[in-house]
């Protein structure tokens, strides 16, 4: 499948975010795969899933009736440059996942120590290859394929600045047991909420609707982020662990945020590293 032109939806979103007094504009991009084996070499592997491109099809269904709107992409379309900041080599994420105030990605997730002996970090699986278009971005310190969401300020913020301010992982691993070390590059700058997983995550018909249900609480409830995200990953039969972090500009105002942030809260007022993130988990 190719992949659509996306500037479209980048001119509206930057018409809407420049006229005087208006609201923060809220969108998303949600990409979602299911047949690895179907992608290109190298990001083809013999594994299957029949859920992810369901769960981030839900997302954009629920996010439209409470009037949202988005893009989606799903199987093939899924880019490894998607993500990759964009002042590296190759990197397209001004153009994809970070035009968009929301990330919502459904796909395979890892944990993995930088040089095999640093801090943890977190990496995904995505599709297309070729160049820097990469199979597995990640949040390393360095790295040609780094992910680096939402940067309003410090050096990934020029020439391009970062839109993404939440971001919603399907995957495994992406709320590790030290997810201040996996998330801390990408946090420093801009991205404000992070909900995810720790450990495996297993997906099924009863959990193909974790991440409507979360905008449904979000966005038609106005719940907080991580009552909504919690109430989602509820499940009855795999209990799954989900996860939420948050950073702040201190202590107390990282728990505030994680405690209380909705979609009303402004921009997080904040540049550059903290060191204060609040972190949560709930098993279903």
């Amino acid at each position: 499948m190719l992949r659509k032109s996306r500037a479209a939806s980048i001119l509206t979103l930057l018409l809407v975010l420049t006229c005087s007094g208006a609201a923060w504009a809220i969108d998303y991009i949600a990409e979602g795969e299911n047949n690895y084996g179907a992608c290109a070499s190298p990001c083809n592997q013999n594994s299957f899933n029949a859920y992810n491109v369901a769960t981030v099809t839900g997302f954009t269904g629920s996010m439209a009736y409470w009037g949202y709107g988005g893009v989606l992409y799903t199987e093939s379309q899924l880019g490894g440059a998607d993500l990759v900041e964009d002042t590296l080599p190759g990197g397209e994420d001004r153009m994809f996942g970070d035009a968009h105030t929301i990330l919502a990605l459904a796909t395979h997730g890892g944990i993995v120590q930088e040089n095999g002996n640093g801090p943890y970090r977190h990496y995904v699986i995505m599709c297309m290859t070729g160049g820097a278009d990469d199979c597995r971005p990640n949040t390393y310190a360095s790295s040609t394929v780094a992910m680096r969401l939402g940067e309003r300020c410090g050096q990934f913020a020029t020439p391009y600045r970062g839109w993404t301010r939440w971001v919603t992982l399907v995957t495994c691993h992406s709320i590790e047991t030290n997810p201040w070390q996996q998330w801390e590059m990408t946090t420093t700058d801009g991205l404000e909420y992070i909900m995810g997983f720790q450990g495996l995550f297993y997906n099924s018909p009863s959990t193909d609707d974790q991440l409507s249900s979360w905008a449904n609480g979000a966005f038609g409830l106005t719940w907080p982020f991580a009552a909504s995200w919690f109430n989602a990953v509820d499940d009855y039969f795999w209990n799954n662990v989900g996860g939420v972090a948050v950073p702040g500009s201190d202590g107390a105002d990282a728990m505030i945020r994680y405690a209380n942030q909705t979609y009303l809260y402004g921009t997080r007022p904040v540049c550059g590293s903290t060191n204060y993130f609040a972190v949560a988990y709930h098993q279903g």
